[in-house]
Parts: C-alpha cells; structure tokens; sequence
C-alpha cells in the first residue's frame, strides 16, 4: 500500500475563496500526493466550477449553507461517511 492511500486531508470550506484557492494552487505545485476533500457549506459558487475542471485530482461535497453548529456538524459528518475512505484523516482550514 502507497502512503499516499492512508491518509486523506478534509478542508472545510465556507465562503473565503481567495484562500481556498491559494490552497489548490499549492496541492497542484507541490504535487501533493494525499487524497483531499473539500467540504463546501458557502454561498459562493466559484471553488465548486474550479474544481469540477481537476478532474480526480479534488472531490467536493456541497453542503446545504452552514447556518449554526449544527449544520456545519452535518457537513463534516456526511464529508468523513461518504467521502473519506482511508484509514486515517485530518482537517486542514483553508488559511492554514
């Protein structure tokens, strides 16, 4: 197995695109080699056209807008239950 199957990265998103797509830029330069998950509880559509031309590179997980702790809650449970399938995770902000 390649280290590059046990580990996936989840970012949590929720509007601040310009730092979301500093972070792309970043995966894409460095070539990075883990499996990412962006998990989107914004308004603004912009990140969600961007990453539908990467190809496999990314998933995305559009989520209803998150409004309370509650909703972001059940963006990170649905993103960790039908998008993280390695054995290990960990969250990465976006202005990390």
């Amino acid at each position: 197995m390649k280290i590059s199957d046990l580990l996936t990265i989840v970012v949590p998103l929720k509007n601040r695109c310009s730092y979301t797509f500093r972070i792309i830029n970043f995966f894409y330069k460095t070539e990075f080699p883990f499996q990412v998950v962006f998990a989107d509880g914004g308004m603004d559509e912009k990140v969600e056209q961007i990453l539908s031309h990467t190809g496999s590179k990314f998933r995305y997980y559009r989520a209803p807008y998150d409004t309370n702790i509650t909703d972001f809650s059940k963006k990170m449970l649905v993103t960790y239950n039908d998008y993280v399938d390695t054995p290990y995770s960990i969250l990465m902000d976006n202005d990390d």
